[in-house]
């Protein structure tokens, strides 16, 4: 640079009140939780600094007294220090609140690479798998045996300084954010294996729950990746009659006998409803999600579909031959899975759907009652499930600033009901990538990442504490398992007195973890994308 050039840093009164403005809406931003949702608050934050290191940059570049040399030399330090960063650092995916997660390129991926396997697998074992027989214990599917995320007959021991959790087995797995169902001491999960496109197979694996040794597994060729949801199927698989129900991230749901991982039936749902990739990626972005419902004589599934096409929100399938029963009204799916409830004296499947909420006859899958719940599955995504209250009102709830709905439902004409609004909040139960569960009066979930309590009654907070960023609940007796999104497994006493009273933690998993947890007697399953576990917790004497 010239000797004679002189370099101002403060830059005059105008251009202070504009950074200055800038910074406060920043910090406004930071303060208020202005959109209700902490991942949009961090892209304006990053928005915000970066418009103001643009002013600022701007400013300094043309009138901070750089001549036409410095200037060059300044555009190629910040060429050469960008072209460094990109050299050496790369994002290894993102977190719930959309924070890059970051490594430098020597480093190894906190993605799972485990190698693809054969086509199907059905070994040899040394012990004989029944999951006919049934226990009391068993934890059949997504959320437990009602999809309530909640065991109200067991009861945990509320000391772990006493009695600490042990963990009883660790295992590598397969990339995807599907939890364990545990039926008669068989655990069951889906898994991508394989990161080449090419050769990437999506599995599921059955593994004794005690060792956490793998018994069988069942492959297909399929490869699923989003570069904010990561790789891998989503759903749980359901466990019922001694049959495992899976669905992918790319819609096939397949029947596999329980004791030996054989294929019984299967369907291709996005091929079967006439969806293109293209139309998969836009309607479905961050790829499938529901898991199986499994009730009476049927399996019962989202489907969606090409818009010009039939495009059934619901479909039920036979459960031994896969042969197809009903489909419901035309609607694009949601992230959620479908549950079954007896409300208002009237059995019913119900169902969130991309931006409606709504319960359909079992038997036909006829529309009884609809209402609007707004959301858009490559966007603004619905992923919590509807809760029954009996007898008359279902709970609704997601993140993205909208916050939960109190339904009542009111019989109306040729066996329909009206769904009408008993509250709604936007401030409450903001449930992104979770669910709630119920306890007496009260609500609880992690509400965009903090723990929350809400009166049912009312939808008024009761209490927010504790934040767990976008992790998982699982409601025992009146104790909470709450998983963080960064693997710490929690004791958590659920009282409206007490605000996240936390009883005892353990660090049970390494990385993110998004994954649902499951509980089998005193053993508490656990997994990522990365890596699987089962914990020995004290039950109460």
């Amino acid at each position: 640079m010239s000797s004679r050039q002189r370099i101002r840093i403060v830059p005059p009164l105008g251009v202070v009140v504009v950074l200055a403005a800038l910074a406060a809406a920043v910090v406004f931003v930071r303060a208020t939780e202005f959109s209700g949702e902490r991942a949009i608050d961090n892209v304006l934050t990053a928005l915000g600094v970066l418009v103001l290191s643009l002013v600022y940059g701007l400013w300094f570049f043309f009138r901070g007294g750089l001549t036409g040399r410095g200037r060059v030399k300044l555009l190629a330090a910040l060429a050469l220090a960008a072209a460094l960063v990109a050299a050496t650092v790369r994002i290894d995916g993102w977190s719930g609140s959309s924070i890059p997660e970051l490594r430098l390129v020597w480093q190894p991926s906190g993605r799972p690479e485990l190698q693809a396997g054969t086509q199907v697998v059905a070994p040899e074992v040394e012990r004989r798998i029944d999951v006919v027989t049934t226990t009391p214990h068993d934890f059949p599917g997504f959320l437990g045996p009602d999809r309530s995320a909640s065991l109200p007959h067991v009861r945990l021991a509320r000391d772990w300084s006493a009695t600490p959790p042990t963990r009883v087995w660790r295992v590598d797995v397969g990339a995807g954010w599907s939890g364990f169902a545990v039926v008669n001491g068989i655990a069951f999960t889906q898994e991508q294996r394989g990161a080449d496109p090419g050769n990437s197979e999506q599995l599921v694996v059955a593994r004794d729950v005690e060792t956490g040794a793998e018994l069988w597994r069942t492959a297909h060729a399929a490869y699923f990746d989003h570069y904010l949801g990561g790789p891998g199927p989503r759903a749980t698989p359901t466990v019922a009659h001694g049959l495992v129900y899976a669905h992918d991230a790319l819609g096939r749901l397949e029947c596999l006998d329980g004791a030996t991982g054989k294929r019984l039936w299967q369907h291709d749902l996005k091929a079967r409803y006439g969806m293109t990739d293209a139309l998969e990626a836009d309607l479905i972005t961050f790829g499938r999600s529901p898991s199986p419902l499994v009730l009476r004589d049927m399996v019962i599934l989202p489907a969606g579909g090409d818009p010009a096409g039939k495009r059934p929100g619901l479909v039920a399938f036979d459960r031994t031959t896969g042969a197809v029963l009903w489909e419901g009204p035309p609607r694009n799916i949601s992230h959620a899975s479908p549950n079954s409830a007896t409300l208002a004296g009237v059995e019913q499947v119900l169902v969130v759907n991309a931006d409606t909420v709504s319960g359909h006859d079992p038997r036909d899958g006829r529309l009884l009652w609809e209402h609007p719940w707004p959301g858009k599955t490559g966007a603004d995504a619905n992923c919590s499930q509807p809760v029954p209250i009996a007898p008359d009102k279902v709970l609704v709830s997601k993140g993205y600033g909208q916050g939960s709905m109190l339904l009542q439902l009111t019989p109306a004409a040729e066996g329909t009901f009206t769904a009408a609004p008993v509250w709604t909040s936007q401030r409450g139960l903001r449930t992104k990538l979770t669910n709630m569960a119920l306890l007496g009066e009260h609500a609880y979930a992690l509400s965009d990442g903090v723990l929350e309590c809400v009166a049912v009654a009312t939808g008024k907070r009761v209490w927010r504490d504790g934040r767990y960023d976008h992790g998982q609940l699982l409601l025992v007796g009146d104790l909470l398992l709450v998983l963080s999104e960064v693997g710490e497994l929690l004791l958590i006493e659920a009282t409206p007195e007490r605000p996240n009273n936390v009883l005892g933690q353990v660090q049970a998993l390494e990385g993110k973890t998004w994954n649902t947890l499951a509980l089998y007697r005193d053993l508490v399953l656990v997994r990522n994308s990365t890596e699987a576990a089962a914990w020995r917790v004290p039950l109460a004497r």
